[in-house]
């Protein structure tokens, strides 16, 4: 089979395998004196005879990149003049992320809460997030849900905050579909209506929607957003990396109940692994990020929305 690696380079590399593997799937191949990762693009070119092949080491369980990913890969590097294997790897960024994730850490609070330790604000949102919660909470997504560094977490265990224990699998909570909605005029819901009629009808053509700051464009999307994960896809939505702060995080959860997905320069190597690995799986129902979320694996994207 062909290999496409992500590396500066616009050819693929022919590997051996025992048994047929999908095009699309992320592999572990040596080159050189390293081994590398990259996606399987189609069949073997044939040109270097098979008892020179090399074996492929290990196929990711992750789905397969699919086929409208790939088309987007080759055309933008042919756009952009720019070799194939740099584009994929926008498309594969995280070190890592094919490796399955080892048994997690889950934090939940303390009882009896320690008394005279510092309650900072990183440390009070940190305790709103895990208030009520039945079940353990993983680092990553304490961070995601509280908008905290890993630090927070770590001594705040230290200090006797929070309890620590084991976790087999641990999963984001999906976004309430009933949370705060706020009431539309006239107008706003004559443009959710026919945003969400395309939503629903799969219609790729873009939706221009106008307005001046203040008149609600946020909460007109996010009643498409809705449709979408009604349908059970996924949402990307994209924000100047300037606009990525605590303000419209907080719109959203008020209106899902839930944190979306982060993806930029600024998010952590260990969130965006985790992150990377949950959309692959399609268990990521919304990503909000800079322009390079495009390149995200989305099995199921259904909706992409371009905020200013």
């Amino acid at each position: 089979m062909a290999v496409m690696l992500a590396r500066p380079l616009s050819r693929t590399f022919d590997y051996r395998v025992d048994q047929p593997v999908p095009a699309g799937s992320y592999v572990s191949v040596p080159f050189g004196n390293r081994v590398e990762t990259g996606v399987v693009w189609g069949p073997a070119a044939g040109e270097v005879p098979e008892s020179q092949l090399r074996d492929v080491r290990g196929v990711s369980d992750l789905l397969p990149m699919n086929l409208r990913m790939r088309e987007l890969i080759t055309w933008v590097a042919s756009y952009s003049m720019a070799p194939l294997g740099s584009v994929l790897k926008m498309a594969i960024p995280v070190s890592g992320a094919f490796v399955p994730p080892r048994t997690a850490t889950g934090f939940r609070l303390a009882e009896p809460r320690p008394k005279g330790a510092k309650l900072t604000p990183a440390r009070q949102r940190v305790i709103d997030v895990l208030t009520g919660t039945a079940d353990a909470l993983s680092a990553p997504m304490i961070q995601r849900e509280a908008r905290v560094s890993e630090a927070t977490v770590r001594r705040m265990h230290r200090t006797g905050w929070l309890d620590a224990e084991r976790l087999r699998e641990v999963t984001a909570p999906r976004p309430d579909r009933e949370g705060q909605r706020p009431e539309l005029t006239a107008t706003q819901r004559r443009a959710a209506t026919e945003i969400i009629r395309r939503v629903r009808a799969r219609d790729p053509k873009p939706v221009l929607l106008g307005g001046v700051t203040g008149s609600g464009k946020t909460e007109v999307y996010f009643e498409a957003v809705e449709a979408c994960l009604t349908s059970g896809r996924q949402v990307l939505v994209l924000l100047p990396e300037i606009a990525l702060g605590p303000q419209w995080f907080a719109r959203f959860q008020a209106r899902f109940g839930t944190a979306p997905a982060r993806w930029h320069s600024a998010v952590p190597a260990g969130e965006r692994r985790s992150t990377w690995r949950e959309v692959a799986a399609g268990s990521t129902p919304v990503v909000v990020g800079a322009r390079s979320a495009l390149f995200l694996p989305f099995p199921a994207l259904g909706l992409i929305v371009v905020d200013e």
